[in-house]
């Protein structure tokens, strides 16, 4: 399916989410409430980290990759606010600087293997999975060959390049609390 079929397409479904992942239709279902929650708690860690004043973080709204043919709702997408035309533009036509997408049963495969695959190829400098039921971070960074996974630390931290920080995702009832080393 062509992007331009896709937004005819998209468009006369409101009710449902979709993706175009390489040509490919796919259906998003809805995320559970602790897999909303962590995208949410994400968001703003992210944007108080990175500064509102330069960054635009976004959950859940379709973006247009480049160099793709493919649309894409990530579950958090971060944005250089210089790299935006039109910020109620949807979709985003602007390449994220970070992107994390909640683990979920349902879209693991695709989160884990298609999307790092369509990411790298759209020049995502940094790429997270984040599973909401152990706060377990993948992490991935931009290199020439291909995305390099980042191993975590014997104390479970991780450090991701653009925030320059060592961080560690802790699961509570109800809530997410990130611990920095």
């Amino acid at each position: 399916m062509t992007l331009r079929e896709f937004a005819a397409f998209d468009a006369a479904r409101t009710d449902e989410k979709w993706e175009l992942i390489e040509g490919v239709p796919c259906m998003t279902p809805s995320a559970s409430g602790p897999h909303n929650n962590l995208a949410r708690f994400l968001a703003g860690k992210l944007e108080a980290a990175l500064g509102a004043s330069e960054s635009f973080v976004v959950c859940d709204t379709s973006a247009r990759l480049p160099g793709t043919d493919s649309e894409v709702r990530p579950d958090v997408a971060v944005y250089r606010q210089a790299d935006l035309g039109d910020p109620d533009e949807v979709p985003i036509r602007a390449l994220p600087r970070l992107v994390v997408e909640c683990l979920s049963p349902s879209t693991a495969a695709r989160d884990m293997v298609e999307k790092p695959a369509l990411y790298y190829k759209a020049g995502v400098p940094e790429y997270w999975v984040v599973d909401p039921k152990t706060g377990a971070i993948s992490l991935f960074v931009h290199k020439k060959t291909g995305y390099e996974q980042l191993t975590v630390d014997p104390k479970g931290f991780i450090r991701s390049p653009l925030l320059k920080r060592n961080l560690r995702i802790v699961v509570k009832p109800w809530t997410f609390e990130i611990l920095e080393n």
